[in-house]
């Protein structure tokens, strides 16, 4: 009986952790830094202003990829980095949907150096 008790109790413990989950949703408008931009494209396209955008674009031939990534927050501040074939980047860039929250590194020289993709259902989706 004390067994079953204390199994019912954990149990409550963690339906209880779950459900204070449950409905979470993260605001991500586009928030340009020092060598890194970051924001879903749902919060962009839903902000109140004219400006916000984030992306990335990718394109190939026969002889590999390029591509860049490109964001401008809700003052007008744009940044672009461009990538190619080397690394990660096009599995990335491949993997954005609705549902994702871009954040992008990049150098000096206006490359790409990390491209992380967040596709969760606390991100704002992108909706017409």
């Amino acid at each position: 009986m004390k067994k079953a008790v204390a199994i019912l109790l954990g149990l409550g413990v963690v339906a209880g952790a779950t459900h204070a989950l449950a409905g979470r949703k993260l605001p991500n408008t586009v928030v340009i830094n020092g060598n890194n931009f970051a924001g879903t494209p749902g919060d962009a396209r839903a902000s109140a202003d004219t400006q916000q955008y984030i992306g990335c674009v990718i394109g190939g031939n026969s002889q590999g990829f390029t591509g860049f990534c490109a964001a401008k927050n809700s003052a007008g501040v744009t940044k672009t980095c461009a990538f190619n074939s080397t690394g990660g980047f096009g599995q990335a860039v491949a993997s954005i949907s609705a549902l994702s929250n871009i954040s992008v590194w990049y150098d000096a020289g206006g490359n790409c150096t990390t491209i992380q993709v967040d596709n969760s259902s606390y991100n704002r989706p992108t909706t017409p």
